[in-house]
C-alpha cells in the first residue's frame, strides 16, 4: 500500500570534492490539506485521523485547537488539559515503537522482548478513559467522571520505561550527570537502549552529524499568517525558513535545557549522540508531565478564554512543532494550511542537509550506516529513502 504521507528522497555524495554532497527532495503531499476547503468542521474534525495514521492524535489535537480560535470559542480547562495527556501518550507511543522496531535492525542487534501491544493500544485507551465516548475532538467533548484509570496508564508507561530501557526508575537515569555514570550505566545494563548508546559510543560517533541549526524559536500569530497567506505561501509550507534561516524543530530542541542533554552538549554539540539520548530523555519525562497534568484536571474547573480569532495553533509532537492554520466563511472551511515539522527539519538546506555533511567516517558501510542513525535521531517517523553514492 502506498504511504499517502510520501517521503523524502536523499542523495549523499561523501566523497564528492565539487558541487553539492547531499541532496534532499520530498514528494510529500504539503498542501493535502487543501481538501479540506468547503468542507464543514464537524468533516474535517472526522477526516483529520483518517488521514494522518502517524501522529493523528497530534494532528487532530492541533486542528481542533485551531478550529476553536477562529471560531473564539471558549473551552473547559479539563477538556483541554485532557488533550494534551493525549498528546504526550502519543509521544511516548510513537517513540517507543520506533525504539523496539527500528533500532535493533539500525544496529543489527537481535530484536528484544517488548510489550508491543501495550504500546500500540495506549493511545486509544487514554482516549476512553478521559473522554465519554472516546471522543476527544469534538466541539462537544465531555470528561469521564472517574479518571484514576488514566492514572495507572501512566504507572504503566512508566514501568515499561523502567522494565524495558533503563532498568532503573526513569526519574532516577534522569538524574545521571556525568559521562562516568552514563558509561556505567550503559555498560552495566542488557537494553536496545543501553546497547544502541554503547555502540555509538564503542564507534567514535558521538559527534558525527553535527550542525549550526538552531532550534525553531517562538513564532509570532501574525507574522506565521502573513507567511501562510502572502505568496509564495505554498513554498514556505514546503520548504519553511523563518528570516532566511533554517531551523530545526526536534526531541533535542525540546530537551536542550534538560541537564544531561547539556552535558553532552558540552562534549558532542548536537551531534548523534546527544540526539539520540534526546529521545530517551524526552521519554523519561513523559510519565512525570502525564501525573503533572492529571493533577491539574482536580483542580477548580474554569473556562479558558480564546487566545486569539486567528486561527493558529502549535502543538508539540514526537517529530517535532506542528502547525495548523484555518480561516472559515459561513461555517466552512475557507483556507486550511498545516505546517509539519518534516519540513522544517529536511529542508534542503536546513538540518539534515548539514548534519550530513559534517559526517567523518571514512568507510563507505559505516557511511551509511551513520547517516541512516542521524535520519532516525532526527525524525523516528519519517518515510525516507537513502542512496550513498
Amino acid at each position: 500500500m502506498k504511504n499517502i504521507e510520501g517521503q523524502i528522497n536523499i542523495d549523499y555524495f561523501p566523497f564528492k570534492k565539487n558541487g553539492e554532497v547531499v541532496t534532499i527532495k520530498s514528494n510529500r503531499p504539503v498542501h493535502l490539506s487543501q481538501l479540506f476547503e468547503g468542507k464543514t468542521i464537524d468533516e474535517v474534525l472526522e477526516t483529520i485521523p483518517l488521514i494522518f495514521n502517524v501522529c493523528g492524535i497530534a494532528q487532530s489535537r492541533t486542528s481542533i485547537r485551531a478550529i476553536e480560535n477562529i471560531m473564539q470559542k471558549n473551552i473547559l480547562s479539563s477538556v483541554d488539559i485532557a488533550r494534551d495527556i493525549l498528546v504526550l501518550f502519543e509521544n511516548a507511543r510513537e517513540h517507543l515503537l520506533r525504539v523496539f522496531l527500528d533500532w535493533p535492525g539500525l544496529f543489527d542487534l537481535q530484536t528484544v522482548p517488548a510489550p508491543l501491544p501495550m504500546i500500540s493500544q495506549i493511545t486509544e485507551k487514554a482516549r476512553h478513559h478521559l473522554f465519554k465516548q472516546g471522543k476527544a475532538f469534538s466541539l462537544s467533548s465531555k470528561l469521564n467522571d472517574n479518571l484514576r484509570e488514566i492514572t495507572e496508564l501512566a504507572s504503566t508507561l512508566n514501568m515499561c520505561l523502567t522494565n524495558y530501557l533503563f532498568t532503573i526508575p526513569s526519574q532516577q537515569w534522569l538524574e545521571i550527570s556525568s559521562l562516568e555514570s552514563l558509561v556505567n550505566w550503559f555498560d552495566s545494563t542488557d537494553t536496545i537502549a543501553a546497547k544502541t548508546i554503547q555502540n555509538i559510543f564503542k564507534n567514535e560517533w558521538c559527534s558525527q552529524g553535527y550542525s549550526n541549526t538552531q532550534p525553531l524559536p517562538v513564532l509570532k500569530d501574525n507574522e506565521l499568517i502573513q507567511r501562510f497567506t502572502d505568496a509564495p505561501y505554498e513554498k514556505f509550507i514546503a520548504q519553511p525558513d523563518w528570516n532566511n534561516q533554517c531551523f530545526e524543530t526536534t526531541a533535542l530542541s525540546r530537551q536542550i535545557k534538560q541537564p544531561l542533554i547539556k552535558l553532552l552538549y558540552r562534549y558532542y554539540q548536537n551531534g548523534l549522540i546527544t540526539r539520540w539520548i534526546a529521545r530517551l530523555v524526552e521519554l523519561a519525562s513523559i510519565p512525570q508531565q502525564i501525573n503533572q497534568l492529571v493533577e491539574k484536571l482536580n483542580t477548580v474547573e474554569y473556562q479558558i478564554p480564546c487566545a486569539t480569532d486567528a486561527g493558529i495553533a502549535k502543538v508539540e509532537t514526537a517529530r517535532g512543532r506542528l502547525i495548523h492554520y484555518v480561516q472559515l466563511d459561513n461555517n466552512l472551511i475557507n483556507q486550511y494550511q498545516i505546517l509539519a515539522p518534516t519540513e522544517w527539519n529536511f529542508h534542503p538546506e536546513g538540518l539534515l542537509n548539514q548534519s550530513l555533511q559534517n559526517i567523518t567516517v571514512n568507510n563507505i558501510e559505516n557511511i551509511t550506516q551513520v547517516t541512516h542513525l542521524i535520519i532516525n535521531s532526527i525524525d523516528p517517523c519519517v518515510g525516507y529513502q537513502l542512496r550513498v553514492h
